[in-house]
C-alpha cells in the first residue's frame, strides 16, 4: 500500500484594511501599514487564489469602492470604441492618488535614508506624470487612443510591485511571498504555495458578524 503524506494545515493570513490602514499578518506576526492602491489590487488576488483577473478589473474608483464600470466599457486598440479618451476620469482620479501615495513615501524614504526605495519610488513618479502628460494634448485638449487592456497592465503591475516593496521594511517575510507567489500580467493571479498554502482573511469583520 502507497504511503501518503498528510495534509498540511493552511497557515493563517490576515490581509485587511480599515481607515486608510492595512493590517498584514503572516508566520504570526502582524504590522500595520498605509494602504496603498497596489494593496488593494493584492487583497482582490489573494481573496480568490488561483483566479486570473484581468488587469483592467483591477483599477479602482478609489479606496473602499468598487470599479462600477465593467471592463467590456472600456476602449480596446482596435475596438469599436476607440478614439475615447486616454485616461478616463476614474483613471486620472486614480493615478493622481498614487502620486500622492509616491510623494508621500519619497519623503519617508528620504528620511530614513533608503536610496533604493527612494529611487524606485521616483522611477514611478516619472512613469505616472508621463502617463498624465500623454493623456493632454495641446491646450489642454485630451488624446485619445486605444490600448486601454495595455495601459492597465503596465499600471497595475507597477501599483503591485510599489506596494510589496513599500511591505519589505515592516514584514519582509510577508513581502518575500507576495512577490514569489502573485503573477501580473494581462491577467493578474495569486498562485498559493501546495507546500504551504496560506489561507488569507482579506476583509474585516464587522462587530455582530
Amino acid at each position: 500500500m502507497p504511503l501518503t503524506s498528510p495534509t498540511r494545515p493552511a497557515l493563517g493570513g490576515t490581509f485587511t484594511a480599515t481607515g486608510g490602514r492595512r493590517t498584514v499578518g503572516f508566520l504570526g506576526r502582524e504590522v500595520v501599514v498605509r494602504d496603498l492602491t497596489g494593496h488593494r489590487a493584492l487583497a482582490r488576488l489573494l481573496e480568490a487564489p488561483g483566479t486570473h483577473i484581468p488587469a483592467i478589473d483591477l483599477v479602482e474608483a478609489g479606496p473602499g469602492q468598487p470599479r462600477s464600470l465593467d471592463h467590456r466599457e472600456l476602449p480596446t486598440r482596435h475596438g469599436p470604441d476607440a478614439g475615447l479618451p486616454v485616461l478616463d476620469d476614474r483613471a486620472r482620479a486614480a493615478y493622481r492618488r498614487r502620486l500622492g501615495e509616491i510623494e508621500a513615501d519619497i519623503a519617508d524614504a528620504d528620511v530614513r535614508g533608503d536610496a533604493v526605495r527612494s529611487e524606485q519610488a521616483h522611477a514611478d513618479r516619472e512613469y505616472l506624470v508621463a502617463e498624465l502628460a500623454r493623456a493632454t494634448g495641446l491646450g489642454g485638449r485630451e488624446r485619445t487612443t486605444g490600448g486601454s487592456t495595455e495601459r492597465a497592465r503596465t499600471s497595475v503591475t507597477r501599483a503591485i510591485r510599489y506596494a510589496i516593496t513599500t511591505l519589505v521594511e515592516h514584514h519582509p517575510e510577508a513581502a518575500a511571498h507576495l512577490r514569489a507567489r502573485i503573477r501580473t500580467g494581462t491577467h493578474c493571479w495569486y498562485e498559493p504555495d501546495p507546500a504551504a498554502p496560506v489561507d488569507w482573511v482579506t476583509r474585516e469583520l464587522r462587530a455582530g458578524r
